[in-house]
């Protein structure tokens, strides 16, 4: 399931996010919650999820984890210790690979969805070819760069629920 809180800047969206990840724990629904901000916004959550649940197990990515090694060493934590809530940022979660197979998959899903488009609005979808071809030109290239066998996945994490803060950036 899936829920968007749009409340105005300062009504406690960041609050209702920590709430929620150590509810959902509490009565066991969950075992890890991620939380995915903003880089700016890091300092923010960790200061209310310290300020909300001062007891809280909770794993946050530190500007020294975003390179390199360190990040390799900062999934391999999340994957392996007992956290409330893992709180990292929008970059560091962007550069969690899933299995190729995955994001083959979706990429393939959503290059039909844009055909099936296409077909329908018919000489309007120039835009739609475009994306079309952009896309196809991502199966392609996928993930070179990621055929390390030491890599950890996204699916090694454990995180079985996430809260996106500016979701927008994922569309």
């Amino acid at each position: 399931p899936a829920a968007f809180c749009a409340h105005e800047v300062g009504l406690g969206k960041t609050l209702t996010a920590v709430a929620t990840a150590m509810t959902l724990r509490q009565f066991g629904i969950v075992n890890r919650v991620g939380m995915i901000v903003p880089n700016h916004l890091i300092e923010q959550a960790t200061r209310q999820a310290y300020q909300a649940w001062p007891a809280g197990r909770f794993l946050i990515v530190t500007r020294n984890d975003l390179h390199g090694d360190a990040r390799r060493r900062f999934a391999a934590r999340c994957a392996t210790g007992d956290w409330d809530l893992v709180i990292m940022t929008h970059e560091t979660f962007s550069s969690i690979p899933v299995p190729a197979r995955v994001e083959r998959q979706w990429l393939e899903d959503q290059l039909g969805e844009l055909e099936n488009y296409g077909r329908t609005v018919g000489h309007a979808g120039k835009r739609i070819a475009a994306a079309v071809r952009a896309l196809q030109g991502k199966i392609e290239r996928l993930r070179s760069a990621y055929n390390d066998p030491q890599a950890v996945m996204f699916s090694h994490l454990g995180l079985d629920y996430l809260i996106v803060d500016e979701a927008d950036k994922f569309r």
